[in-house]
């Protein structure tokens, strides 16, 4: 077979006689599949949308309450789970670095031995900076388990 000279995958022509894989025109003799190239996109994409699972409603202090008693089977549990996690902003953090922006959650005592950081990235930086200390908010991000503190990654703001 022969490889598209695009992308360099082994590939086969499509109805639309374009690569399977890029959809890079390919005007030579080839195997040929009963599909578009549009069509297997949306095939190989579809599995990955339906396959989402809904994210968890946990607080700051559920969260920290849940790894204090038994960290595995929090782990097991939360860790690279999408979560809706509830507290208090105690605090707005901007790094000048790397662009990422990251609020710290505060459990319900507002004390900042229970907190959770979440890091955004820097395009949400305008909805980050309407916020104020104190301020309520949920936050839909990938638990990444707890070291020192409880850490999220790839958060949005929930209205």
């Amino acid at each position: 077979m022969r490889k598209c000279p695009n992308c360099g995958r082994v590939a086969v022509k499509t109805e639309d006689w374009a690569c399977q894989w890029c959809g890079y025109p390919l005007l030579s003799a080839s195997y040929e599949i009963s599909k578009t190239y549009k069509e297997l996109r949306e095939e190989r994409l579809q599995p990955e949308l339906k396959s989402t699972p809904p994210a968890m409603e946990v607080s700051v202090d559920e969260l920290y309450a849940a790894y204090e008693a038994d960290k595995a089977a929090a782990d097991a549990k939360f860790l690279d789970k999408l979560l809706n996690l509830t507290g208090i902003v105690a605090r707005i953090v901007a790094t000048d670095i790397s662009g990422m922006r990251f609020i710290v959650l505060a459990g319900a005592d507002e004390e900042e031995r229970h907190i959770a950081l979440c890091e955004f990235d820097r395009r949400r930086g305008s909805e980050i900076n309407q916020l104020t200390t104190g301020q309520t908010v949920t936050v839909q991000g990938r638990c990444e388990g707890y070291q020192i503190h409880i850490i999220m990654k790839d958060c949005d703001l929930i209205p």
